[in-house]
């Protein structure tokens, strides 16, 4: 039996269900279909069935491109411990935000499509495993952040020229640091708040509690702070300086507030600032308002 998507002009008039709209397009597949997603920036429907992906486009209204998905070698367990802090195996489609890219895990591999083409632009080789890719507007390049062995890792891989610009072991008990929490949580919940962000020379990663400030352009490491847990951190406008929020106490009911120079990590202020948690931060270049509960 045939298994049956209806496709974007069916998604699109969903909230007429209940008047009894009949679907604008079916497409029928020959196997079972595990997974879709719809790009915002072009509304291509890119879709996962049995052995092959799929891109539809609403404006053909039809499917513009069939590639062979990549193949299953069976789950890494230890890998994908140290990738996620568990073993769910759930892996869909997600869009990288403004862009025609769509990533998928599969095994404990990073796939980075273009839905245009249905190209595969960026795959893990070897030891790596990435599980974070973030477009660089500026230089047509990936950002990942991944981990190797027991290392962690933040690369950049430049689409024009399709290779790494660069790569950078930030720091080698990462591996054994998230099985440690993973042993004693069951699962590693802190993976929600990792985060990466840039400046024009900058990049700014934030990883299960540990923190690391990275050049832009050739990858070295300018500082890091592994000693503290930093639950946030905020940049100034110009990314000379930079706020981090760190958790103390035995319910991490408080938080010490600290101003770095971006570049080398040197503490601004003598002491700092103690609250329960910041609501509020804006740079106002020569000052900076701190909305903070005490």
């Amino acid at each position: 039996m045939k298994n049956s998507l209806l496709t974007l002009g069916f998604l699109l008039t969903v909230v007429s269900i209940n008047a009894q709209r009949a679907p604008e397009k079916t497409i029928n597949f020959d196997n079972k279909v595990t997974d879709l997603v719809i790009v915002p920036v072009n509304g291509i429907a890119v879709i996962s069935e049995g052995e092959k992906m799929h891109g539809y486009s609403p404006i053909d209204e039809n499917i513009i491109w069939s590639v062979d998905a990549p193949k299953k070698s069976g789950i890494n367990k230890a890998a994908q411990i140290l990738t996620t802090g568990s073993l769910d195996t759930s892996a869909d489609f997600t869009v990288i935000e403004d862009t025609p890219f769509v990533q998928k895990f599969i095994d404990d591999q990073l796939y980075v499509f273009n839905s245009i083409t249905g190209e595969t632009i960026f795959a893990s080789e070897n030891n790596e495993r990435y599980f974070q890719a973030e477009y660089l507007f500026d230089e047509n390049a990936l950002l990942l952040r991944g981990v190797e062995d027991q290392s962690l890792i933040i690369a950049k891989y430049s689409l024009t020229n399709k290779k790494m610009d660069w790569k950078t072991t930030v720091s080698k008990t990462y591996g054994a640091f998230l099985q440690s929490m993973a042993k004693l949580s069951g699962d590693d919940q802190t993976g929600l708040l990792d985060v990466m962000e840039y400046s024009d020379d900058k990049i700014f990663a934030l990883v299960k509690s540990k923190f690391y400030v990275l050049n832009k352009a050739d990858g070295t490491l300018l500082w890091k702070e592994e000693e503290d847990t930093v639950a946030d951190f905020r940049i100034t406008k110009d990314a000379k300086k930079l706020i981090t929020v760190q958790t103390k106490g035995l319910f991490a009911n408080k938080s010490l507030i600290n101003l770095h120079n971006a570049n080398t990590g040197e503490k601004v202020w003598d002491d700092a600032l103690t609250t329960k948690y910041l609501v509020l931060f804006e740079d106002w270049q020569d000052k900076m308002l701190l909305a903070h509960y005490r």
